[in-house]
């Protein structure tokens, strides 16, 4: 058997597993604080300067992380921990903060944009907006704030114990000269920009894309009520139709990228349970009701998760121009969304030329499998986590995290001599288990495991 097959078939058995299981953070929790969200602050961007405070002073009390960098200008004191690249999901939380923030009669509930300009604007009840939120003046919130698009806040704002300033979709702005805020401030798909001439965040909780802060003395203090609400687990999105415009859609299909990126599938709702969310679903012809057994047979488990940056490029014999083939997108990136799209041309019995691999002259399941195939070959490859291996050993940390559940951050995760990589794709031996192969020679070459991994580091590194 070839070491690509043994390979896939380990892939599949474990990441049948992953596909079920609660995503695991980079840096765990420790055991007395795994039912709290561990951070203060955290945009899960991978940008550098994904959370970028302008201070002279900054004092956090609390972990502030994200998936790219911290830049911070002035006098800065961490009370606990800073982390950069560290490869942790978004948590995604809409329907449990409708259930208990904007579920009732009380709620008042505005259908288009909300734009206000008093003196004095007091929430007293909770506001939950279809679209803008704009609001200019002394403003005082009482109970949660929850807007699909943006939030505005000028003039001074200052929000009570335990309340909740939401944009589903969008940024959320304030600037104002006096800011004092309390509870939950969280943009998953935007940035948080605060602008303030006298800032305190007591008890406070700031989640977004990304995070910015420009004051000139800023403290913020972490939210233990925050914290044990949160916690690490997305609910399962139903994101309707009407919503698309406010997602981003770069390549203009009508479909918003977040859904084309195979990443986030775990995230929204398949009514079939076969892998594929039911949007996917609905915009490829096949029924979100029913499981079909010949979709999965193609877009399975290992492939709805396996995205790169090396497309297949092949020189046109007639125009020169190069082609990018199983290209079904037509983004310049091949990913499992391009699988899903060839299938469907595949069952409707359509063809274009990019989608035949083999140069058979038809679209067939030897396409389908070619395309497959090339993907699997692709598996240090992954999305937003593509650029992240921390430890060097040739897996990038989402491989590590939430494949093999293994330490990103070393090696040699078992500590026997061999690195992650050796054991995981050459030996096919548990790299959690220290268990002696290190020491044997199984090709009787006279070179244990051990002195063969040292070898081809040493080539790998010109030595």
């Amino acid at each position: 058997m070839s070491l690509k097959s043994k390979f896939k078939r380990t892939l599949s058995g474990l990441l049948s597993m992953a596909m079920v299981a609660t995503i695991v953070p980079c840096f765990p929790v420790s055991a007395e604080d795994s039912e709290k969200y561990p951070y203060t602050m955290f945009a899960s961007s991978n940008e550098d300067g994904a959370i970028t405070v302008n201070a002279y002073n900054f004092t956090i009390n609390g972990q502030i992380a994200t998936n790219g960098t911290v830049n911070c200008n002035g006098n800065t004191n961490i009370n606990y921990e800073s982390s950069n690249n560290i490869c942790v999901d978004m948590v995604y939380i809409p329907n449990k903060i409708d259930s208990d923030f904007f579920n009732g009669r009380k709620v008042d509930n505005v259908e288009n944009d909300y734009t206000i300009e008093e003196p004095n604007i007091d929430i007293s009840e909770p506001l939950a907006v279809n679209g803008t939120t704009t609001m200019q003046g002394n403003v005082t919130i009482q109970a949660g704030v929850k807007s699909k698009d943006d939030i505005y806040i000028s003039g001074d704002v200052k929000n009570s114990y335990n309340t909740v300033i939401y944009s589903q979709y969008g940024d959320i702005n304030i600037d104002c000269n006096n800011v004092s805020l309390n509870g939950l401030i969280y943009a998953p798909f935007g940035t948080i920009h605060i602008t303030a001439t006298n800032l305190n965040m007591n008890d406070t909780m700031i989640i977004a894309n990304k995070i910015i802060i420009d004051a000139p003395n800023v403290n913020v203090n972490y939210s233990e009520h925050f914290g044990s609400y949160f916690k690490e687990v997305s609910d399962t999105m139903k994101i309707p139709d009407e919503d698309f415009g406010y997602l981003k859609d770069l390549n203009d299909n009508d479909i918003p990228d977040f859904f084309e990126n195979s990443i986030n599938w775990k995230y929204i709702e398949d009514t079939d349970g076969d892998g594929v969310p039911d949007i996917i679903e609905i915009n490829t012809g096949t029924d979100p009701n029913v499981p079909d057994g010949d979709i999965n047979d193609i877009v399975d488990g290992i492939t709805l998760e396996m995205l790169y940056n090396n497309p297949l490029v092949i020189l046109d014999s007639e125009t020169g121009k190069p082609v990018i083939y199983g290209d079904m997108n037509t983004d310049k990136v091949l990913d499992a969304f391009d699988l899903v799209l060839m299938r469907k041309m595949y069952l409707e019995n359509g063809y274009v030329d990019y989608a035949d691999l083999d140069d058979d002259g038809d679209l067939d399941a030897d396409d389908l499998k070619w395309l497959e195939d090339y993907l699997l070959s692709r598996v240090n490859s992954f999305p937003v986590y593509n650029n992240f291996d921390s430890d060097g050993d040739g897996l990038t940390d989402y491989v590590e995290v939430e494949i093999y559940g293994i330490n990103p951050h070393k090696a040699d995760t078992d500590g026997d001599g061999l690195s992650d990589y050796f054991e995981i794709v050459w030996m096919e031996t548990n790299p959690l288990k220290a268990d002696g192969i290190a020491y044997e020679d199984p090709d009787e070459d006279g070179l244990i495991n051990m002195l063969v991994v040292q070898k081809v580091s040493l080539i790998n590194n010109g030595i």
